[in-house]
């Protein structure tokens, strides 16, 4: 059966408290109050229009049945120490089962500390050729270097079952600048590396060592000689390049260590940060996964520090392959909306992700907007994946188009502990453009940023796109290379080598604003088409239209990150169905197929019969085998194996309670998949509001972060008590091996006790690249 996972208790630590008064400043010190405790239910009985008629209920395609059960992921999380309370309590567990030991602590326990340094080498090396004749020399250092593990690094090898993995890293110490002068060692699994174990053994039997000289010299002719020293020398100039390398390498590292502690941001930090070791390399199935080149992926993973777009790259993978095996992410950046009744600016935050962090699971920074009512919704990069052939390229600015204002933040992430707002472009700067509400962000190989707009400047419906320079911000012009503009507009995904780009529809922009109302769907103000664009000409192709209740409001599109693939899914909010758009041939036009319809519940108790899941987001790893679908209303994220486009199957399932939940006042009478009501979701004694709506996937497959904001307006009217306390962000764990998904226990951001909340946040996003803002060329 299909695995259905729920929390665990857990105990509480109260946190250190500072007691230090900090001064306030364009970036505010994030400040929680204690926790209440709550008794409301996760019901809605939203303040909406009597009821429509019902829509026609979606039938089941080929949907599997929970036949069997996916296995539960054994990862847990590490025990952090308490330090001041911003948005979750620290809790004391024990993580390591009896008798086992973490990743971490095996590595070091097993192995030792790396300290090769250039003088230690360049003395061995002048004792030993003391000893030696030229020959002997020559011969040995050839044979010593060429024996050796190049660049002098350890390699461990163990099973990714016991939560462990492949590790490729250079092992330097650094220190970490804080006070007390703690030295930290980077790298996983290092091993002492065996130096000079040809010339050991030479030197134990130096007679035959002296003997073999004698005949070699008087044998050897001119030409032998030749190529022994000219392979020695190419030895010699391997060792001093590696050697050249580490030094580097921890050259960057003490900078990257000593860059916070020299540039303390004005916002409060909550605990010294410790650095974070490349997480190495996984091991995969497919021939196009093999290891990229070590040193490049080392370097570009190292760098820590944003660049200015003149000289420097940070774009750290250009592949899906080379984004599986980047370190593991430390921050996430979230748009938060404030529904403060005093209506206070919306904000971008900065939650610390890195389990080794004393702020673990902590907000660090809160960046609010210069003005009010933006409502912040989608953010993208100003550089990514895509920009492969630009060696200036920097992932260093957020931009956030806003949905209600229709203007445009640019956010400087240098430091994600003191984010600055770089540039305001304001609405009034895209008047000439006839364009308002503005959604999705995506960059462009070509040096454009791309940004999808919903409305025009009466705000009425109007599908458009519009082009931004990616250094400078200026506003150009827009993309759409047409007269004929699609009637409604949302998301978009593109794929530059199969030259196509798919974009989609939620509805009218002023009925969006006044709330969802059923009779709206069936007077035409909400779509039900994906349009089909030539992603060089912004020329218009295709228009897809999703026949049947399944097919309204189709909103997320997300193609598999592999280049090649000609297939694309796009979940309907409505229509609670996933559809497959693909390609089988160039010369072919696009086609679609229902792939997964989600049935609804006939309910008791609310403004419908029959309630639909609401599919409000979807998202598929980074290796294109699981497809994570977030079902608003029902409260639940459902994972698909989707290897195989034509035929995909359920494979996990995490529930959060949504409206209908065991304690809800709606009632579910009749449940075609048959599953039971889960208790509303508590963690560390915080209730968890609504349900999932936006996720943001780890690199590596593993981590499923998960926010319960759909839209402010939207969600007054479906879960009235989300507002009035804010959301939170919770951590589903990943088995990527067998497929199933489970709530983390121990993990929960709530930003409803953030100063000047609540805060609902919205979507997340990795500094250096993530699942769905990264698209490859």
């Amino acid at each position: 059966m299909v695995f259905c996972c729920c929390p665990r208790s857990t105990d509480k630590v109260e946190a250190k408290k500072d007691d230090k008064p900090k001064e306030e400043s364009a970036k505010e010190k994030v400040v929680t109050e204690e926790p209440k405790p709550s008794n409301n239910n996760v019901s809605a009985k939203p303040n909406s229009p009597p009821p429509a008629p019902p829509l026609p209920d979606s039938k089941p395609v080929d949907n599997p049945r929970d036949s069997e059960e996916a296995q539960t992921p054994t990862e847990l999380q590490n025990q952090h120490e308490s330090v001041e309370l911003v948005t979750v309590e620290k809790t004391e567990v024990s993580v390591n089962p009896e008798g086992s030991e973490t990743e971490e602590n095996i590595n070091n326990d097993s192995q030792g500390p790396l300290d090769v340094t250039e003088d230690a080498i360049s003395s061995t090396e002048a004792v030993e050729t003391a000893e030696l004749s030229e020959e002997e020399a020559l011969n040995q250092e050839a044979d010593q270097i060429l024996s050796t593990e190049i660049g002098n690094v350890g390699f461990e090898k163990a099973s990714e079952n016991d939560g462990s993995i492949d590790v490729y890293s250079q092992n330097l110490t650094v220190n970490n600048g804080e006070d007390h002068g703690e030295s930290v060692s980077h790298g996983e699994g290092e091993e002492h590396l065996n130096q000079r174990e040809n010339g050991q053994e030479n030197n134990e039997n130096p007679g035959q060592n002296e003997e073999n000289s004698s005949e070699v010299e008087e044998n050897a002719t001119e030409k032998d000689k030749n190529e022994l020293e000219t392979q020695a020398e190419a030895s010699e100039a391997i060792r001093r390049d590696i050697e050249l390398n580490i030094e580097k390498l921890d050259i960057q590292d003490s900078e990257d260590v000593t860059v916070e502690e020299v540039k303390p941001p004005p916002v409060a930090i909550i605990g010294a940060e410790k650095p974070t070791v490349p997480q190495g390399t996984f091991k995969f199935e497919n021939d196009d996964d093999a290891p990229v080149d070590s040193d490049a992926s080392s370097q570009n993973s190292r760098r820590q520090s944003m660049c200015d777009g003149t000289a420097k790259r940070n774009i750290r993978f250009t592949t899906p392959a080379e984004a599986r095996r980047s370190p593991k992410e430390r921050y996430l950046f979230v748009t938060c909306i404030n529904t403060n009744d005093s209506r206070k600016p919306d904000a971008l935050m900065t939650v610390d992700v890195n389990p080794d962090s004393r702020s673990f699971g902590e907000i660090v920074c809160k960046l609010p907007m210069p003005n009010t009512g933006d409502e912040l919704h989608h953010s993208g990069w100003n550089a990514c994946a895509g920009c492969k052939n630009d060696e200036t390229a920097c992932r260093s600015h957020l931009v956030l188009p806003c949905l209600h204002s229709s203007n445009i933040y640019i956010v400087d992430t240098e430091n994600p502990r003191d984010l600055k707002l770089h540039k305001e472009i304001n609405h009034k700067d895209l008047s000439h453009l006839n364009v308002t509400f503005l959604h999705t962000s995506h960059c462009l190989p070509s040096g454009d940023i791309l940004i999808s707009t919903l409305g025009d400047n009466t705000g009425k419906n109007k599908g458009d796109m519009i082009l931004l320079d990616s250094k400078t911000f200026q506003v150009k012009k827009s993309w759409c290379n047409t007269s004929r503009l699609p009637k409604f507009h949302y998301d978009f995904w593109y794929q530059p080598r199969l030259n196509v780009l798919i974009s989609t529809e939620w509805g009218n922009p002023k009925v969006i604003k006044d709330g969802f109302d059923p009779k709206h769907v069936t007077q035409g103000y909400y779509g039900n088409s994906v349009h089909i664009w030539d992603y060089t000409t912004g020329r218009p192709l295709q228009c897809i239209t999703l026949d049947g209740p399944t097919g309204y409001l189709p909103l997320e599109v997300r193609f598999k990150h592999k280049p090649t693939e000609a297939h694309a899914f796009v979940g309907t909010a409505l229509g609670s169905a996933i559809y497959h758009i693909y390609q089988e041939d160039p010369r072919d036009p696009w086609q679609h197929e229902l792939s997964i319809a989600i049935p609804s519940k006939e309910v008791d108790g609310w403004i419908l019969p029959k309630m639909p899941a609401l599919v409000t987001d979807i998202i598929i790893s980074m290796d294109d085998k699981y497809l994570y679908v977030a079902c608003w209303l029902f409260g639940e994220v459902r994972q698909y194996n989707i290897k195989d486009p034509f035929n995909i199957k359920l494979t996990g399932r995490a529930c959060f309670g949504g409206l209908i939940h065991s304690e809800s006042d709606i009632k579910v009478t009749n449940d075609p998949e048959g599953h039971d009501r889960e208790a509303p979701l508590r963690i560390r004694h915080t209730l968890v509001q609504g349900g999932p709506q936006m996720m943001q996937l780890s690199l590596d497959g593993r981590r499923l972060y998960v926010t319960n904001s759909l839209y402010s307006v939207w969600d007054k009217q479906f879960y009235p008590e989300l507002p009035k306390h804010g959301g939170q962000m919770l951590k589903i764990d990943v088995d990527v091996e067998n497929g199933g998904i489970q709530v983390d226990p121990l993990f929960l951001v709530d930003f409803g006790k953030v100063k000047d909340g609540p805060y609902c946040p919205h979507e997340m996003r990795y500094p250096g690249g993530d699942c769905t803002s990264d698209i490859f060329v």
